[in-house]
């Protein structure tokens, strides 16, 4: 949905080169990301994916991005986040700290119940480990939403139902120009891109001006199949490297398909 947002705002131009192989007869595509601009007028979370994404150079193909991507470049962009969201009180500033401590006591409740259950039984243990889940759990639960986060949560879930009934809009979409790309990103973000894209049916007739494709005539159920294997080759190409010997991934970032449901969790 970033990648998807920044070309619609002009600060990149998607390009997929469409192959088709001579002996099995199967599609191949390519992926180009090409930088128009730099991203001054973006938001900190956005600047800083545009530019690990580049890294310096004008554009970038998937291939040389994939596996490139580091688990220090993955946590500097959440911790972004993390300060844009308390910055513009979203969220309660000392909220995630507390968050991290409760992850650290279910941690020592979990080992404490791997000691003692041997001592103690196996009962005793199993408290323990039900102990650090809970205790887990409410960590989770810790980051607390300011009043101004709430409401903003309440727009967002409006939003969401907005997009997803937006057929009986489709008279007025008709008159938008650009309407399609602008709610994009957010019906990306909502993984309802197919209904998205379908009530564009005969509206939307090319390829936006930031994607370009090789491959044959414009269909919009097409394009949202296009768009769809795009974020699982992206998800796929910026997983941060996890460093040899380590036991844990990290986490990610999230590929994925575009379904056309009522949209994804938040």
């Amino acid at each position: 949905a970033m990648i998807v947002q920044m070309a619609v705002k002009g600060y990149l131009k998607i390009v997929e080169v469409k192959t088709e192989s001579a002996i099995f007869k199967i599609d191949k595509s390519e992926i180009t990301l090409i930088k128009l601009k730099e991203p001054t007028e973006l938001d900190p979370a956005h600047q800083k994916f545009f530019n690990i994404i580049f890294t310096g150079k004008d554009e970038v193909k998937l291939s040389d991005i994939r596996g490139k991507i580091k688990q220090t470049d993955y946590q500097s962009l959440k911790g972004t986040i993390v300060k844009w969201l308390t910055e513009n009180k979203y969220y309660a500033k000392r909220s995630f700290v507390t968050r991290a401590v409760f992850f650290v006591l279910a941690g020592l409740i979990f080992m404490a119940g791997i000691i003692l259950g041997g001592d103690f039984g196996v009962l005793t243990g199993a408290c323990f480990v039900v102990a650090a889940i809970i205790t887990a759990f409410f960590g989770q639960l810790m980051p607390k939403r300011t009043l101004a986060g709430a409401e903003m949560l309440r727009k967002i879930k409006g939003f969401r139902l907005f997009l997803h009934t937006a057929e009986r809009y489709r008279a007025q979409w008709e008159e938008k120009e650009g309407i399609f790309s602008e709610f994009l990103p957010y019906a990306i973000a909502f993984n309802d891109v197919k209904h998205w894209s379908s009530v564009f049916e005969g509206i939307q007739k090319s390829y936006p001006e930031w994607y370009q494709c090789s491959g044959n005539a414009f269909l919009i159920s097409s394009f949202a199949n296009d768009l769809g294997n795009f974020s699982s080759s992206f998800g796929g190409a910026i997983t941060p490297v996890t460093p040899a010997g380590s036991g844990s991934n990290g986490g990610g970032f999230s590929g994925g398909g575009f379904g056309g449901g009522g949209g994804g969790s938040w």
